[in-house]
């Protein structure tokens, strides 16, 4: 997928070819980054299994999601400006937090109006987020995991300076002694080495189509062996079942069934254990929910006073031994 803008091929040259995004569970999506002969940005899918070299880095983008936003009419014009304008909008110690502008078109119209968000995020959210990334970025910029989007938002980048970059302290994303070098460099490229740049550039076409089947494959193998895994626990679980059903105990399972399905609204069950003849439920209730929970225990042969309840600041735990073999 190609962005719209074009940009100079030694300047998107000179940006890490790795790209990291994380989702707001901070997962993990690899991409590559390159661009056609016209200049424009393109963005593959890469395997996760792909190791970094020594030295490489890698651009690394953020879910909007994790960040908090707030749109602006009139965005600022370089990052003293975006932290004053920050400081007015979210109600955070600047010292604590990161920023960065967001433009975005609103849909897929090459000439729709954009968008304009500044988005904030906490030193300690940016820390946890460090430990996610395979190695230590030199850019960060809010992007959903789509190729439209991560094109955008690197052109964006290039556009706007380091106003665009989560980094707490963003260096000049590509320094102007390397667009120099670069552009002199591109001049011979071109006129001494023009025929091996056209077949290096079919090359790295087809390395790159290769490497996008090889990682198609990849999710392939993976859904096929996590089917199998469900295949193989499901057989288990039957296999479980079918003991258990063969056994005394069975006739449990009629009495959870009627315990579920008479629980009143606002009470929720997250432990049930079987040990030494014993039935044992516990869960969280809210404190309002106090009389239902004890006409629903009462209903199933637990009196109030063999109700253990403990409070909590938002809820109460509840603990019961309802009788199961009458």
């Amino acid at each position: 997928m190609a962005g719209s803008a074009r940009f100079s091929k030694g300047r998107v040259a000179l940006l890490p070819r790795r790209i990291v995004a994380l989702n707001k569970d901070l997962q993990q999506k690899h991409f590559r980054l390159s661009s056609d002969m016209l200049g424009r940005i393109r963005i593959v899918p890469q395997s996760d299994l792909v190791p970094f070299g020594p030295r490489e880095k890698c651009i690394l983008a953020l879910d909007p999601a994790i960040a908090f936003s707030r749109a602006v009419q009139f965005p600022p014009r370089n990052r003293a400006e975006l932290k004053r304008m920050a400081s007015d909008l979210f109600p955070f110690d600047a010292a604590d937090m990161i920023y960065a502008l967001r433009k975005s078109t609103k849909g897929k119209i090459p000439d729709s109006p954009e968008m304009q968000q500044i988005y904030a995020l906490r030193q300690s959210d940016w820390q946890a987020i460090q430990k996610n990334a395979p190695v230590y970025p030199v850019a960060v910029l809010i992007s959903d995991a789509t190729h439209e989007g991560l094109a955008q938002a690197i052109e964006r980048r290039l556009e706007l300076g380091n106003i665009a970059d989560m980094l707490p302290i963003a260096p000049a994303f590509v320094p102007p002694a390397f667009l120099r070098a670069a552009a002199m460099m591109a001049v011979l490229v071109v006129l001494v080495f023009g025929g091996m740049a056209l077949a290096q550039a079919g090359k790295q076409y087809y390395l790159e189509k290769l490497q996008a089947e090889i990682s198609g494959l990849e999710q392939e193998l993976s859904e096929t062996n996590r089917r199998y895994s469900s295949l193989a626990h499901m057989q288990s679980a039957m296999q479980a079942l079918h003991e258990f059903q063969s056994q005394g105990e069975a006739r449990l399972m009629p009495k959870l069934n009627q315990i579920l399905l008479s629980m009143p609204q606002g009470i929720s069950m997250d432990r049930m254990e079987y040990k030494d003849g014993k039935l044992e439920v516990s869960g969280l209730f809210r404190h309002e929910q106090r009389a239902a929970l004890l006409s629903w225990m009462q209903t199933h042969g637990v009196p109030a006073e063999q109700l253990q309840i403990t409070p909590l600041p938002q809820f109460s735990r509840y603990m019961a031994n309802p009788p199961w073999d009458k």
